[in-house]
């Protein structure tokens, strides 16, 4: 469930160890977070192994045969499923700094103790608090 980076990156990570694997994702579109190039590349990775991709549904439960969803169509049907993975909103993973804060002299935020930034924002912010270091 979630077909963002994340959710294509774990679709794409999974096919490669031979599972069958369905991306349900509620907006229009997928990968609509990662860069055009990459987002090019997964796409037609996914697509090329088989991977049923299925946007703008509404989730309505995870069950022990799978997820029921709603199409787009207005069409509810269950999905079935030996495993669901939630793979949804990215959010900053704040707990080693709340951890810290205030039991040392100087602690930085970098990364996705920020905000969600993925490789390339943590290394860019790793450089920006060096600098000011």
């Amino acid at each position: 469930m979630g077909g963002d980076l994340v959710g294509c990156q774990m679709a794409e990570f999974l096919v490669e160890r031979g599972r069958k694997v369905t991306i349900l994702e509620s907006q229009p579109g997928l990968a609509a977070d990662m860069s055009i190039p990459s987002r090019w590349r997964v796409m037609a990775a996914l697509r090329h192994s088989g991977v049923n991709m299925i946007t703008e549904v509404k989730y309505e439960e995870i069950t022990e045969e799978g997820v029921i969803i709603t199409t787009k169509e207005g069409e509810r049907q269950t999905m079935e499923a030996d495993t669901v993975i939630l793979a949804e909103d990215l959010q900053p993973n704040v707990g080693l700094f709340q951890a810290i804060e205030g039991k040392v002299r100087q602690v930085y935020r970098a990364g996705d103790s920020a905000e969600p930034r993925l490789i390339t924002g943590a290394i860019a912010d790793g450089t920006s608090i060096g600098v000011k270091i």
